[in-house]
Parts: C-alpha cells; sequence; structure tokens
C-alpha cells in the first residue's frame, strides 16, 4: 500500500492539527481549540475504520497513527498543562507513557517480528488511559475541572506504560535465548 494512502493521510493530519490546537489555546480561543482536539479524536477513529473497510491496513499504517498519536496528545497534553498550569509535572509521566509507548513501537516493532504482534494487539490500559488522558483534557479547558480525572489518567497511564515494558522484557527475554 502507498504511504500517502488515505489513512495515512488522515493520521498525518492531527500532526498537522497540534500547532492550530497551541495556537487557539494560547490565543484563549478555547471553544475552537476543543473543537480541534475533538477533531484530532475522529482522525484517530476516521483512518483506522477506513483502513479497515477499504482493506488497506498496513504496518507502515500502523505506525504512522501512533506516531501522529504520540505527538498530537502529547503535544496537547503538555500545552494544556502549561497553559492552565496545572500538575506539569504529574503531566509529564502521562508524557513519560505516550513516549515509551511510542517509542518502542517505532523504533523496536520493525526490528522484531514477535514486537509487532504484541504492540499491535488491542491492549486494554493504554486504551483506558489514553481515554481518561482526553477526559481530563476536555474537562480542563472547558472549566469542568475535577483532580480525580488527572489523578486517574496518571494511574492508568503508568499501569500502561508498566504492561508494556512488562510485554517487551518478556519478548526480548524469549529472543534472548
Amino acid at each position: 500500500m502507498p504511504f500517502f494512502s488515505l489513512p495515512n493521510i488522515i493520521s498525518l493530519s492531527r500532526i498537522a492539527l497540534l500547532p492550530a490546537f497551541i495556537f487557539l489555546l494560547y490565543s484563549n480561543n478555547i471553544i475552537t481549540a476543543v473543537a480541534i482536539f475533538i477533531l484530532a479524536g475522529l482522525t484517530d477513529k476516521l483512518d483506522g475504520f477506513i483502513a479497515k473497510k477499504k482493506k488497506m491496513e498496513s504496518y507502515t499504517g500502523r505506525l504512522v497513527d501512533v506516531l501522529a498519536d504520540t505527538i498530537f496528545f502529547v503535544g496537547s497534553f503538555i500545552a494544556v498543562m502549561f497553559y492552565y498550569n496545572i500538575w506539569w509535572v504529574l503531566g509529564l509521566l502521562i508524557f513519560t507513557k505516550q513516549l515509551v509507548i511510542g517509542l518502542f513501537i517505532i523504533f523496536f516493532s520493525p526490528l522484531n517480528k514477535k514486537y509487532r504482534q504484541i504492540y499491535f494487539k488491542k491492549h486494554m490500559m493504554p486504551r483506558l488511559s489514553s481515554f481518561f488522558q482526553v477526559l481530563a483534557i476536555l474537562t480542563i479547558m472547558l472549566d469542568f475541572y475535577k483532580s480525580y480525572f488527572i489523578w486517574l489518567a496518571i494511574l492508568l497511564s503508568l499501569l500502561a506504560a508498566i504492561q508494556w515494558l512488562y510485554h517487551s522484557y518478556k519478548i526480548l527475554k524469549i529472543d534472548s535465548k
């Protein structure tokens, strides 16, 4: 499948949305920034839907999707943490989870086919942590801020990172024998 397929272009659009999101956020155009954030989330679902529906799924497409997710959601989370001056140190924990998972997928899965199988399985913990990260960002931006969303996002992010590291360790241990 060509690199510039429709699902990959949709995934890459998330990266292009990040500067717009940050500009709107720091211009105090919060509602439009929230709309951009929601649009980015919708593109995350749309690219996968189109890839499955049109039988365009590919390893490269999955990597592009992970890269776009990591760049957009880490960037937006950090921007929101600094803009609202809310526990930015704790926000870095969530950033670390995204970075660990994203980097492992992007850099290690091409080296090892077993890695690909593990990392592209549907694990509940990373999805749950991502859901609460998004919920935390939206509640902060829309002034419905509840601290338990951020704490839950942090806890789930740490558990997700531990889960990914555990699976990585198992694969590396098996391969070293």
